[in-house]
């Protein structure tokens, strides 16, 4: 048997105050500012992209993602579809999130951009922010790639 975490309800103050962190990365991505979407965590924060790279720091999370909107994400919207929350204990929160992202051009969402993302939100003296972030594409496995994956190709 596993130990568990002593979960407390998540105060409603506090849920919608980690809704807006999240709609403030929203704002900021669909503004093409880093340096906004990076005030979402906190200085020491771990940021996964979908492809597995990871980056350390708000101030690399700014000037990745600002990069990023300079080039291949320039004029791109991002979409949460949901956020699920489940406290961890005192003033650390998980939160799942559901979203994608449309490129500029695009009229419709693709369904090989949709992905699944886990923060972790901790409060801290200023507030809410995200200090733990990974993000993974959804894709559904048919039995043809599910065979390539066994065999590693």
């Amino acid at each position: 048997m596993h130990p568990t975490t002593k979960q407390t309800a998540i105060e409603a103050e506090d849920e919608a105050a980690i809704r807006s962190l999240a709609d403030s990365l929203v704002t900021a991505w669909n503004a093409g500012d880093g340096i906004a979407y990076g005030r979402a965590f906190t200085v020491d924060c771990d940021y996964v992209t979908f492809n597995g790279q990871h980056v350390h720091g708000r101030e690399a999370v700014a000037a990745s993602h600002q990069a990023l909107f300079d080039t291949h994400l320039h004029g791109s919207k991002l979409i949460f579809e949901s956020l699920h929350m489940r406290p961890l204990g005192d003033g650390t929160v998980l939160v799942h999130g559901i979203g994608n992202s449309l490129l500029k051009g695009q009229r419709k969402l693709r369904k090989s951009r949709r992905s699944i993302q886990t923060f972790v939100a901790v409060r801290t003296e200023t507030g809410w922010l995200f200090t733990a972030f990974h993000n993974t594409r959804i894709f559904k496995i048919t039995p043809f790639r599910a065979l390539l994956m066994l065999l590693g190709l």
